[in-house]
């Protein structure tokens, strides 16, 4: 009997993968949306979104720069949405004030934040970042915002802020490169140890790879 299982189960396999496939890269975005006075992001759309209970699971992306440079057209954070949008997230890259200091580019995700759940809809908010963008979302999370569901940081570090780890922070996932010089994964595993203290498991992944690479990003 399994066989015949087998041959009525194949059909519906291959149905369903040509159904995967025609939803890949499918997305349209939109350019400078003003989250609040003279503040912008992108939203990367998804046209087949994946909706909980008729919700949105929204990303938003924090790019690097050492807090002074760079922007929402930031190449990692631009494969980085267009990967999500395609897999039927709301993916949004946020511009934020570069003047040097994590808590003005703290309280401008924050911001957007508001805004994004201000448009309805929302069923749960996921921050991304490299570098100070994973160093930024890294600090909202363990703050516990209320808007944040989880943490994927690429390249972070909390540094003398392991503290604000607790039993109601979000989950954390983690990418690191071993060969990176500028935030070494020391401060990954860092938050792995602090996270194994409180009884909770981090995810972490770590490849042979430079500050900020990660498997998805086609940066060279």
């Amino acid at each position: 009997s399994s066989g015949r299982d087998d041959q009525h189960r194949a059909p519906c396999a291959e149905r369903d993968f040509k159904l995967i496939l025609s939803y890949s890269m499918s997305f349209t975005k939109s350019n400078d949306l003003v989250y609040a006075t003279n503040k912008f992001l992108d939203g990367y759309i998804p046209t087949h979104p994946i909706l909980v209970a008729g919700e949105k699971t929204v990303i938003v992306y924090v790019h690097g720069g050492g807090f002074r440079a760079g922007n929402e057209e930031n190449k990692v954070a631009k494969d980085f949405c267009e990967y999500m949008a395609s897999s039927g997230y709301y993916s949004y890259s946020i511009r934020y004030t570069l003047d040097g200091k994590i808590q003005s580019a703290v309280a401008d995700v924050e911001l957007a934040m508001d805004w994004i759940v201000q448009q309805g809809g929302v069923s749960k908010i996921f921050l991304a970042g490299d570098s100070a963008g994973a160093i930024t979302v890294l600090n909202i999370g363990a703050k516990n915002n209320s808007h944040v569901r989880g943490v994927i940081a690429v390249s972070g570090a909390l540094y003398d802020n392991l503290s604000l780890l607790s039993t109601s922070t979000p989950p954390i996932m983690l990418w690191h490169g071993t060969l990176d010089t500028i935030i070494p994964s020391t401060y990954a595993d860092a938050i792995v140890q602090r996270n194994k203290e409180l009884g909770r498991n981090t995810v972490i992944y770590k490849h042979a790879a430079n500050h900020a690479k990660t498997p998805y990003s086609t940066t060279d």
